[in-house]
C-alpha cells in the first residue's frame, strides 16, 4: 500500500510538472508575440517614457501594543 502511495504522488507530481511546463511555454510564446507586435509598430525596447511617481510619504513607526493589552489574561483563563 505505501509504494502505491509514492507511485500515484510521483505521478501526480510529473502530471503538474507537465502542465507547468506547458504552461510557461504558452506564456513565453504570447509574449514573444507581444513584443513582436510591440517593436513592429515602430517601438523598441526601452524607448518609452514612464511617468514617475514621487515615493509615498513615509508614515510614522507602529506602536506596539503589550500582549496584556491586546488580550486581557487573569487568574480565572487558565
Amino acid at each position: 500500500q505505501g509504494i502505491d502511495q509514492v507511485n500515484r504522488a510521483v505521478a501526480e507530481m510529473n502530471q503538474v510538472t507537465q502542465q507547468n511546463a506547458a504552461s510557461a511555454e504558452e506564456l513565453a510564446s504570447i509574449m514573444s508575440m507581444f513584443k513582436t507586435n510591440y517593436e513592429g509598430s515602430g517601438h523598441t525596447a526601452g524607448s518609452s517614457k514612464v511617468k514617475r511617481l514621487p515615493p509615498p510619504a513615509a508614515r510614522g513607526l507602529a506602536r506596539g501594543v503589550s500582549p496584556e493589552k491586546a488580550i486581557p489574561m487573569g487568574e480565572d483563563d487558565f
